[in-house]
């Protein structure tokens, strides 16, 4: 696991690098075999210098190797940037809902549980349902 404090926007070398090396290690994990379902724990505020929704651009790499039908939980900081091209991309968007965050393990068990009952039913959230949950205070950032 990887730490880090806030420092401002992240160089675009350095977001090219981290981004190459988890595209290819998921990459390398589907070279293996097929793959259920994929959660990724991320922040939701990273700015990059070239990307100002980091995390968006991120998942749409990740889409690119998994494709659209393979189903993608996220979890994120409670005051991430919610962008449009994130809920688009991810099947279920959870967050922590506490400052400091001490429930990050349970955001974690939330956003997997939605990632099994995604694979387990076969089908996109969009038929009958919102495909992120989100305390109201962060969802007018979704446009």
């Amino acid at each position: 696991m990887a730490f880090a404090n806030p420092a401002g926007p992240v160089q675009d070398e350095a977001f090219e690098r981290i981004a190459a090396l988890n595209c290819a290690l998921l990459s390398m994990a589907l070279d293996d075999g097929p793959l259920d379902g994929v959660y990724l724990d991320l922040h939701g505020a990273a700015l990059v210098e070239s990307f100002p929704d980091a995390e968006g651009e991120f998942l749409r790499r990740v889409r690119a190797i998994i494709g659209e039908e393979l189903p993608l939980t996220i979890s994120l900081d409670p005051h991430a940037n919610l962008t449009a091209a994130m809920v688009k991309l991810a099947d279920a968007v959870v967050p922590f809902r506490t400052y400091p965050h001490i429930d990050m393990k349970e955001a974690g068990a939330r956003a997997a549980r939605l990632l099994f009952d995604r694979i387990h039913r076969g089908c996109r959230w969009e038929s009958y349902t919102v495909n992120w949950i989100f305390g109201c205070r962060l969802a007018p950032n979704v446009r």
